[in-house]
């Protein structure tokens, strides 16, 4: 039986299952570590009828339930 001249032998094949095994378990914890991720307490909030020149004013409720640093910027009213 021939063996295909690209196929690595022995302690080769071994050495190269184990580079590859190791690569794709680097890739997987480098791809899923230091995710942030926010939870809001609620997500709309109704002010109900408003006047013109009307001030109003709303709280809300957040925290981060990642492993790693939210950062919150550009915040602008819809």
């Amino acid at each position: 039986m021939k063996r295909c001249p690209d196929r690595p032998k022995g302690s080769t094949a071994f050495v190269c299952m184990m580079l590859t095994g190791m690569l794709c378990i680097l890739c997987c914890r480098t791809a899923f570590a230091g995710v942030p991720d926010v939870e809001f307490k609620s997500l709309k909030y109704s002010f109900g009828k408003v006047f013109s020149g009307e001030t109003l004013k709303k709280d809300f409720t957040f925290r981060n339930v990642g492993d790693d640093t939210l950062i919150i910027g550009n915040i602008k009213s819809g």
